[in-house]
Protein backbone atom coordinates (compact mmCIF):
# COMPACT_ATOMS: atom_id res chain seq x y z
CA UNK A 1 0.00 0.00 0.00
CA UNK A 2 1.36 3.26 -0.19
CA UNK A 3 1.81 5.50 2.79
CA UNK A 4 2.71 8.73 3.63
CA UNK A 5 5.86 8.53 6.39
CA UNK A 6 7.53 10.57 8.61
CA UNK A 7 10.89 9.37 9.90
CA UNK A 8 12.94 11.39 13.13
CA UNK A 9 11.08 14.78 12.96
CA UNK A 10 12.25 17.04 10.51
CA UNK A 11 10.58 19.71 7.60
CA UNK A 12 8.34 19.21 6.05
CA UNK A 13 10.12 17.65 2.69
CA UNK A 14 10.96 14.55 4.80
CA UNK A 15 7.48 13.77 4.83
CA UNK A 16 7.96 11.13 2.33
CA UNK A 17 5.25 8.96 0.43
CA UNK A 18 6.31 5.41 0.32
CA UNK A 19 5.26 1.81 0.00
CA UNK A 20 4.73 -0.22 2.92
CA UNK A 21 2.46 -3.88 3.52
CA UNK A 22 -0.77 -4.26 4.19
CA UNK A 23 -1.64 -4.06 7.95
CA UNK A 24 -1.80 -7.33 9.30
CA UNK A 25 -5.25 -8.63 10.76
CA UNK A 26 -5.06 -8.22 14.40
CA UNK A 27 -7.34 -9.59 17.87
CA UNK A 28 -9.10 -6.55 18.48
CA UNK A 29 -8.07 -4.54 15.91
CA UNK A 30 -9.85 -3.11 12.78
CA UNK A 31 -8.15 -2.66 9.48
CA UNK A 32 -9.69 0.20 7.25
CA UNK A 33 -9.71 1.29 3.64
CA UNK A 34 -8.89 4.55 3.83
CA UNK A 35 -10.64 6.92 1.46
CA UNK A 36 -10.28 10.13 3.15
CA UNK A 37 -8.12 12.20 6.32
CA UNK A 38 -7.92 15.60 7.62
CA UNK A 39 -4.70 17.56 8.57
CA UNK A 40 -4.34 18.41 12.04
CA UNK A 41 -2.21 20.78 14.00
CA UNK A 42 -1.31 18.15 16.15
CA UNK A 43 0.72 16.64 13.11
CA UNK A 44 2.24 19.67 12.51
CA UNK A 45 3.58 19.38 16.25
CA UNK A 46 4.30 15.50 15.70
CA UNK A 47 6.69 16.35 12.80
CA UNK A 48 8.09 19.61 14.75
CA UNK A 49 9.41 16.98 17.90
CA UNK A 50 7.02 18.47 19.96
CA UNK A 51 4.51 15.62 20.48
CA UNK A 52 5.34 13.07 23.70
CA UNK A 53 5.41 8.90 23.41
CA UNK A 54 6.08 9.11 19.37
CA UNK A 55 8.00 6.67 17.92
CA UNK A 56 9.29 7.13 13.89
CA UNK A 57 9.35 6.16 11.45
CA UNK A 58 5.51 6.70 11.68
CA UNK A 59 2.80 7.11 9.45
CA UNK A 60 1.65 10.40 10.49
CA UNK A 61 -2.56 10.65 11.03
CA UNK A 62 -5.14 11.12 13.97
CA UNK A 63 -8.42 10.83 11.85
CA UNK A 64 -9.19 8.91 8.70
CA UNK A 65 -12.51 7.72 7.07
CA UNK A 66 -13.19 5.25 4.98
CA UNK A 67 -14.73 1.39 4.89
CA UNK A 68 -14.01 -1.97 7.04
CA UNK A 69 -11.59 -3.99 5.28
CA UNK A 70 -11.59 -6.51 8.34
CA UNK A 71 -12.75 -6.84 11.54
CA UNK A 72 -12.44 -9.10 14.42
CA UNK A 73 -15.70 -11.51 14.88
CA UNK A 74 -18.50 -10.53 16.63
CA UNK A 75 -17.51 -6.25 16.51
CA UNK A 76 -20.37 -6.18 14.78
CA UNK A 77 -18.71 -4.89 11.54
CA UNK A 78 -18.64 -6.01 8.22
CA UNK A 79 -16.31 -5.36 5.28
CA UNK A 80 -16.97 -2.47 3.27
CA UNK A 81 -19.31 -0.56 6.08
CA UNK A 82 -18.34 2.77 6.36
CA UNK A 83 -16.54 4.09 9.57
CA UNK A 84 -14.25 7.02 10.84
CA UNK A 85 -11.45 6.60 13.25
CA UNK A 86 -9.81 8.81 15.16
CA UNK A 87 -7.39 9.71 18.54
CA UNK A 88 -6.14 6.90 20.91
CA UNK A 89 -2.55 7.19 20.05
CA UNK A 90 -3.53 6.95 16.30
CA UNK A 91 -0.22 8.59 14.45
CA UNK A 92 1.72 7.97 17.57
CA UNK A 93 2.32 4.68 18.80
CA UNK A 94 1.10 2.97 15.60
CA UNK A 95 0.22 4.19 12.28
CA UNK A 96 -2.05 6.52 11.05
CA UNK A 97 -4.80 8.00 8.69
CA UNK A 98 -2.14 9.00 5.90
CA UNK A 99 -2.28 5.61 4.28
CA UNK A 100 -4.57 3.23 1.63
CA UNK A 101 -4.83 1.10 4.50
CA UNK A 102 -5.10 1.65 8.50
CA UNK A 103 -5.47 -0.62 11.80
CA UNK A 104 -6.37 0.95 14.64
CA UNK A 105 -8.01 -0.87 17.95
CA UNK A 106 -12.03 -1.54 17.52
CA UNK A 107 -12.92 0.95 20.85
CA UNK A 108 -11.71 3.99 17.94
CA UNK A 109 -13.58 2.76 15.21
CA UNK A 110 -17.61 4.76 14.93
CA UNK A 111 -19.62 3.23 12.22
CA UNK A 112 -21.69 6.15 10.24
CA UNK A 113 -24.62 6.17 7.83
CA UNK A 114 -24.12 9.06 5.49
CA UNK A 115 -24.07 9.70 1.69
CA UNK A 116 -21.91 12.94 2.53
CA UNK A 117 -18.71 12.95 0.06
CA UNK A 118 -15.47 11.13 1.12
CA UNK A 119 -13.76 14.59 1.33
CA UNK A 120 -16.62 16.63 3.81
CA UNK A 121 -16.44 12.98 5.85
CA UNK A 122 -12.82 12.89 5.89
CA UNK A 123 -12.96 16.40 7.74
CA UNK A 124 -15.23 16.07 10.13
CA UNK A 125 -14.24 12.69 12.78
CA UNK A 126 -11.64 15.32 14.82
CA UNK A 127 -13.67 18.49 14.39
CA UNK A 128 -16.78 17.50 15.54
CA UNK A 129 -15.40 15.67 18.83
CA UNK A 130 -13.42 18.93 19.60
CA UNK A 131 -16.94 20.92 19.34
CA UNK A 132 -18.89 18.07 20.57
CA UNK A 133 -16.63 17.64 23.54
CA UNK A 134 -16.28 21.30 24.20
CA UNK A 135 -19.74 21.67 24.36
CA UNK A 136 -20.61 18.52 26.85
CA UNK A 137 -18.10 17.69 28.76
CA UNK A 138 -16.07 21.17 28.76
CA UNK A 139 -19.20 23.37 29.61
CA UNK A 140 -22.06 20.93 30.08
CA UNK A 141 -24.54 23.42 27.87
CA UNK A 142 -28.19 22.78 28.04
CA UNK A 143 -30.93 23.66 26.61
CA UNK A 144 -31.96 27.18 26.86
CA UNK A 145 -28.60 28.45 27.78
CA UNK A 146 -26.42 30.91 26.12
CA UNK A 147 -22.69 29.82 24.43
CA UNK A 148 -20.27 32.47 22.81
CA UNK A 149 -18.31 31.24 20.40
CA UNK A 150 -15.08 33.00 19.33
CA UNK A 151 -13.89 32.38 15.61
CA UNK A 152 -17.19 31.16 14.99
CA UNK A 153 -16.19 30.82 11.26
CA UNK A 154 -13.47 28.37 11.87
CA UNK A 155 -14.35 25.09 10.66
CA UNK A 156 -14.47 24.30 14.92
CA UNK A 157 -16.40 27.02 15.35
CA UNK A 158 -19.36 26.03 12.23
CA UNK A 159 -19.46 22.55 13.89
CA UNK A 160 -20.17 24.13 17.61
CA UNK A 161 -23.01 26.13 16.57
CA UNK A 162 -24.41 23.46 14.48
CA UNK A 163 -24.22 21.35 17.54
CA UNK A 164 -25.19 23.86 20.25
CA UNK A 165 -28.19 24.62 18.20
CA UNK A 166 -29.16 21.02 17.74
CA UNK A 167 -28.76 20.83 21.58
CA UNK A 168 -31.58 24.34 22.15
CA UNK A 169 -28.81 27.04 22.94
CA UNK A 170 -29.06 30.14 21.66
CA UNK A 171 -25.89 31.20 20.26
CA UNK A 172 -23.55 33.73 19.59
CA UNK A 173 -20.36 34.00 17.32
CA UNK A 174 -17.60 35.90 16.15
CA UNK A 175 -16.60 37.00 13.20
CA UNK A 176 -13.24 39.51 12.50
CA UNK A 177 -14.74 39.96 9.24
CA UNK A 178 -18.18 41.95 8.52
CA UNK A 179 -18.68 40.21 5.01
CA UNK A 180 -19.26 36.66 6.92
CA UNK A 181 -22.09 37.82 9.70
CA UNK A 182 -24.54 36.38 6.84
CA UNK A 183 -22.77 33.14 6.67
CA UNK A 184 -23.54 32.50 10.87
CA UNK A 185 -26.37 33.63 9.98
CA UNK A 186 -26.66 30.79 7.69
CA UNK A 187 -25.31 28.29 10.29
CA UNK A 188 -28.01 28.56 12.54
CA UNK A 189 -25.96 31.43 14.98
CA UNK A 190 -28.56 33.74 16.75
CA UNK A 191 -26.32 36.57 17.32
CA UNK A 192 -23.16 37.12 14.37
CA UNK A 193 -21.09 39.63 16.38
CA UNK A 194 -18.23 41.45 14.19
CA UNK A 195 -14.76 42.52 15.92
CA UNK A 196 -12.47 43.08 12.98
CA UNK A 197 -9.99 45.20 15.50
CA UNK A 198 -8.10 42.96 18.09
CA UNK A 199 -8.01 45.72 20.32
CA UNK A 200 -12.03 46.55 20.35
CA UNK A 201 -14.41 44.69 23.68
CA UNK A 202 -15.58 41.21 23.23
CA UNK A 203 -18.80 42.39 23.15
CA UNK A 204 -18.27 45.60 20.67
CA UNK A 205 -20.93 44.98 18.18
CA UNK A 206 -22.61 41.92 20.03
CA UNK A 207 -24.34 44.59 22.03
CA UNK A 208 -26.06 46.38 18.84
CA UNK A 209 -27.82 42.91 18.37
CA UNK A 210 -28.76 41.20 21.76
CA UNK A 211 -31.65 42.90 23.62
CA UNK A 212 -29.90 42.63 26.68
CA UNK A 213 -26.22 42.94 26.72
CA UNK A 214 -23.85 40.75 28.52
CA UNK A 215 -23.07 42.94 32.05
CA UNK A 216 -19.24 41.41 31.49
CA UNK A 217 -16.94 43.68 30.20
CA UNK A 218 -13.28 43.88 29.09
CA UNK A 219 -12.88 47.00 30.96
CA UNK A 220 -11.25 47.24 33.66
CA UNK A 221 -12.26 49.27 36.88
CA UNK A 222 -10.52 52.18 38.26
CA UNK A 223 -9.24 51.00 41.67
CA UNK A 224 -9.73 52.70 44.81
CA UNK A 225 -7.01 54.82 46.58
CA UNK A 226 -5.72 53.33 49.21
CA UNK A 227 -3.99 55.03 52.52
CA UNK A 228 -0.47 54.49 52.98
CA UNK A 229 0.17 50.81 53.52
CA UNK A 230 1.42 50.22 57.34
CA UNK A 231 5.60 49.44 57.17
CA UNK A 232 5.86 45.87 56.49
CA UNK A 233 7.44 44.06 59.60
CA UNK A 234 7.94 40.75 59.88
CA UNK A 235 6.71 38.29 62.90
CA UNK A 236 10.28 37.82 64.06
CA UNK A 237 10.96 41.51 64.30
CA UNK A 238 7.64 42.12 66.23
CA UNK A 239 8.49 39.04 68.71
CA UNK A 240 12.12 40.40 69.02
CA UNK A 241 10.71 43.74 70.04
CA UNK A 242 8.39 42.17 72.64
CA UNK A 243 11.19 40.41 74.10
CA UNK A 244 12.96 43.64 74.02
CA UNK A 245 9.91 45.37 76.03
CA UNK A 246 8.96 47.26 73.01
CA UNK A 247 5.20 47.48 72.14
CA UNK A 248 4.16 46.48 68.56
CA UNK A 249 3.24 49.64 66.35
CA UNK A 250 -0.50 50.63 66.48
CA UNK A 251 -2.34 51.37 63.24
CA UNK A 252 -0.97 54.85 61.45
CA UNK A 253 2.15 55.26 63.57
CA UNK A 254 5.37 54.99 62.58
CA UNK A 255 8.62 53.21 63.95
CA UNK A 256 9.22 57.22 65.38
CA UNK A 257 6.57 57.28 67.21
CA UNK A 258 4.83 59.86 64.80
CA UNK A 259 1.00 59.06 63.48
CA UNK A 260 0.90 58.44 59.73
CA UNK A 261 -1.63 60.99 58.53
CA UNK A 262 -5.10 59.57 56.61
CA UNK A 263 -3.58 55.64 58.21
CA UNK A 264 -7.15 53.64 58.52
CA UNK A 265 -7.36 50.39 60.23
CA UNK A 266 -4.20 48.05 59.93
CA UNK A 267 -5.09 45.62 56.87
CA UNK A 268 -2.33 43.77 54.15
CA UNK A 269 -1.43 45.85 51.20
CA UNK A 270 0.11 43.90 48.26
CA UNK A 271 1.88 46.46 45.40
Amino acid sequence: MRAVRLPPPAPVDNLRLTTLPLPPERDGWVRIRVEAFGLNRSELKLRLGLSVGVTFPRVPGIEAAGTVDAAPAGSGLVPGQKVVAMMGDMGRTYDGGYAEYTSVPLSQVIPVDTDLPWEVLGALPEMVQTGYGSLTVGLALGPGQSVLIRGGTSSVGLAAAALATWRDATVLSTTRRPDRLALLKEHGVYHPCSTPVKSRPLYASCTRTVSTPPSTSSARRPRRPRGPARPRRSRRAEQGDARAGHAPLAAGQRADGDAVSGAGPARAHTA
